[in-house]
């Protein structure tokens, strides 16, 4: 069971990691147009979760 848990978190942790690049990266100085691609990236990526995360709930 232990071994079940340590799985999922890691599964977690490499699915939030562009989520967590993108945060980081949004604190540095950058033009607008690339505060807009991070934007971009944010939505996708949420998008890409959910639909993951529903599929996978349903095997």
């Amino acid at each position: 069971m232990l071994k079940k848990q340590v799985r999922k978190y890691v599964r977690y942790v490499i699915m939030a990691s562009p989520l967590a690049g993108v945060a980081y990266t949004s604190f540095l100085p950058i033009s607008e147009r690339a505060q807009q691609f991070l934007v971009l990236i944010t939505l996708l990526w949420l998008q890409a979760f959910t639909l993951f995360e529903v599929f996978v709930i349903g095997k």
